[in-house]
């Protein structure tokens, strides 16, 4: 019965842990945020620049 309360209990916490700390400690590649990649960036910029892709 132990075993079984660990199991539905304690392992999934531990899981969630590891897997929190997982995800802070990933390195972003632009170290900025991440709600607006460095590849939507730079195609705005080419955009802009008139560069990029004909607008329709």
């Amino acid at each position: 019965m132990t075993g079984v309360r660990l199991m539905m209990g304690v392992m999934p916490l531990v899981v969630l842990a590891l897997a929190l700390g997982c995800f802070l400690l990933y390195p972003r590649r632009d170290g900025g945020s991440h709600r607006f990649p460095v590849a939507a960036r730079e195609s705005v910029a080419a955009r802009e620049s008139g560069k990029g892709r004909p607008k329709s």
